[in-house]
């Protein structure tokens, strides 16, 4: 446009075929303001009348005008207009792709209601029309709203931000949606986004492409000069994805629910507590900006107070990484650090860290978390007093221990899994005496399974697989009493023993009932296992010395290789009867899994209506994998860990349950990616 006079606050849309459609403020009438239009196409030719269409020349001025395409090839345009002489209104104006309006000439009316309605914004509402939002001074609310910034929610609505001084000291930045009636979605009077001291201001908005939307506005909670923060709001409203930021020292009590990111390391001070509500997500910067604690580089949580993560197994705590694509060592972990507290994890998610879980000289309970995607330990305890129990240590590739404790004050390790999927170095390595106990746990896929150095802790009831060397290695003085504890699948020795090392595997009343199964290289196996054959067996010894009786209490099964000599027949019993004498459900194999895992259960009786569903730790279904009747006998069904869909799910905690008539049963499984 080179009209006369000038022409100013020009503002654009698509046209949806490469070119574009602009309106602007025009004074070629030498005494108000107007508002033009004008299309160019993809060439940069215009296509509409020379200096562009008039889209209202109505009395007085019309300025702030606010573009968005139709969805064919034309837009809506809106504006603030002084045609009534006394306040500005809201109108607004359809223009085609041929540049003809569609509407009222110079526009219909939005809003003409009594006092000032100005500075609009608009957001097409994917029919064709738009959905128009403005400050207004009508408004009954406590203090002042505005800037409002709108965005489409792709349902035929919008999300609407604003900055906002409810507060009476300082402006916050709110939003607000609203659905293709008009009826406002979420809290009346908008959802907080942020409400950090000292001024944020200048909001801007973007759809998520989810119903949602992404908000970024200047903040001066530094109170020094501005900053840029953002957000991301949920469709419905109720949670903020990105969270607040945080950066810096704990000195007095605090609770932290939502989502919080934090920028720099965050230290609790001696006699602070931070409590983490269910549900609470922590998302680490990769980067300390401030380069402080044990590592410069990386954020930490640094606990010199009390920590207590009180997750719910339907509403975990998660403490992960703040990266798009998050990767191991991307944050530093958790570090209690000489506290003279009791510290409590219960129910989290850790990963995407250096060590997980980090104690020194300090107590803690570990219950039901799940760790993984760490570079060095799990969990490290040093002259610490700490009880490990129910959770899930997934080394991964990459993880050296599932856990290291140096010189326990107090341990048990019990009830765990700790799994390598890979081949990590140890599951579990103690160095140095103290007090413990380690039961009931399983350790898979890792080189060694335990590795004990001058220490004689209990090691009871535990099931040590797939190993590429040894099941336990002892070394430096370490005598373990080692009873009820299976050792299978191994490559090197199921126990080893050295440097003055005399591990207990039955020679006291505290200790045997051990199984040492080697199945890596049998010489002679059946093809058809018909009940009633013999199986031939032999015990062989390697060595230059010969063998000789030793006194053991309790049952000990030593089988390390199977040959086909006659020495030794072994009735070969069937595995379990036909039909099962009642309905079960085995614990899935592999537990951790990827990309697939099975599912074993029986019916018995004349058989029954059998359902086998995978959800999620929300609660959502994820798969049905069977919904069918099943005659009575042994079942399995595989899961390939992809949902109903299709699509991978995610890593994490999922739980199957099945269900054989009025028989129900519910166990967890693990998804690693």
């Amino acid at each position: 446009c080179t009209a006369s006079d000038y022409q100013k606050s020009a503002r654009i849309s698509s046209d949806g075929a490469g070119g574009a459609i602009i309106t602007w403020e025009d004074f070629r009438s030498g005494s108000y303001l107007d508002i033009y239009a004008q299309r160019v196409n993809s060439s940069g030719t215009v296509q509409w009348t020379a200096n562009g269409v008039a889209i209202c020349t109505a009395s007085r001025s019309q300025s702030e005008a606010r573009i968005v395409p139709d969805g064919s090839s034309g837009a809506v345009i809106t504006w603030e207009d002084f045609r009534s002489g006394s306040h500005l209104d809201i109108y607004a104006q359809r223009v085609n792709s041929s540049g003809t309006v569609q509407w009222t000439a110079d526009g219909v009316a939005i809003c003409t209601a009594t006092s000032w309605q100005c500075l609009p914004q608009i957001a097409s509402d994917g029919s064709g029309g738009a959905i128009i939002t403005w400050e207004d001074f009508r408004c009954t609310a406590s203090d002042y709203q505005k800037s409002a910034r709108i965005s489409s929610d792709g349902a035929g609505g919008a999300i609407i931000t604003w900055e906002d001084f409810r507060s009476g000291s300082h402006l916050d930045i709110y939003v607000q949606r609203v659905n293709s009636s008009g009826t406002v979605q979420w809290t009346a009077n908008g959802v907080a986004i942020c409400t950090a001291p000292n001024h944020q201001r200048y909001p801007e908005i973007i759809s998520d492409g989810a119903g949602g939307a992404v908000i970024a506005w200047q903040d001066y909670r530094a109170g020094s000069d501005y900053d840029i923060y953002a957000a991301r709001v949920w469709a419905e409203g109720s949670t903020v994805s990105w969270g607040t930021p945080f950066c810096g020292h704990i000195s007095t009590d605090i609770s932290w629910s939502g989502v919080l990111v934090i920028t720099c390391d965050v230290t609790v001070s001696e006699n602070a507590e931070l409590t983490l509500k269910p549900g609470c997500i922590l998302r680490f910067a990769t980067d300390d900006e401030n380069g402080g604690g044990n590592d410069h580089e990386r954020c930490e949580l640094i606990v010199r107070g009390t920590l207590t993560a009180d997750g719910k197994s339907d509403s975990s705590v998660i403490l992960t990484s703040a990266a798009e694509s998050p990767a191991v060592k991307d944050w530093y972990g958790i570090r209690l650090d000489a506290t003279n507290t009791s510290n409590v994890l219960d129910n989290c998610i850790v990963n995407y860290v250096y060590t997980a879980i980090e104690l020194d000289q300090s107590t803690a309970t570990v219950d039901s978390c799940l760790l993984s995607h760490f570079f060095m330990d799990g969990i490290k305890a040093d002259a610490s007093m700490v009880t490990v129990t129910r959770d899930s240590i997934l080394l991964g590739n990459t993880g050296t221990r599932g856990v290291l404790l140096m010189s326990p004050t107090s341990a048990t390790l019990s009830n765990n899994i700790i799994t390598g999927l890979g081949s990590p170095p140890y599951g579990i390595e103690v160095i140095g005496n103290g007090s413990l106990t380690i039961e009931n746990n399983t350790i898979d896929s890792v080189k060694w399974g335990m590795k004990l150095s001058g220490t004689d802790p209990l090691i009871s009831d535990n099931t040590i697989t797939r190993t590429t060397f040894n099941g336990i290695q002892c070394t430096g003085s370490a005598s373990p009493i080692v009873r009820g504890t299976t050792i299978e699948d191994f490559t090197g020795i199921g126990v080893a023993a050295g440097e003055y090392s005399y591990p207990d595997l039955g020679t006291s009343a505290d200790a045997g009932n051990n199984s040492i199964l080697s199945h890596k290289t049998f010489s002679y196996y059946v093809a058809n296992l018909v009940p009633g054959n013999t199986l031939k067996a032999e015990l062989n010894w390697w060595g230059t010395d010969s063998p000789h009786a030793k006194k053991f209490y309790g049952d000990v099964d030593y089988v390390p290789w199977l040959d086909q000599k006659p020495q030794y027949a072994l009735p070969l019993l069937p595995l379990h009867s036909p039909v099962p004498d009642a309905p079960y459900v085995a614990q899935n194999y592999p537990n951790p899994f990827n990309p697939q895992t099975t599912i074993e259960y029986g019916v018995s009786d004349s058989g029954g209506d059998v359902k086998v569903l995978v959800y999620d730790v929300s609660g959502r279904v994820v798969r049905v994998l069977v919904d069918e009747h099943r005659p009575a006998g042994y079942w399995r069904v595989v899961w390939d860990g992809r949902d109903a869909r299709g699509d991978v799910a995610a890593s994490g905690v999922y739980f199957y349950q099945v269900t054989i008539g009025d028989f129900r049963q519910t166990k967890k499984l693990i998804l690693l990616r």
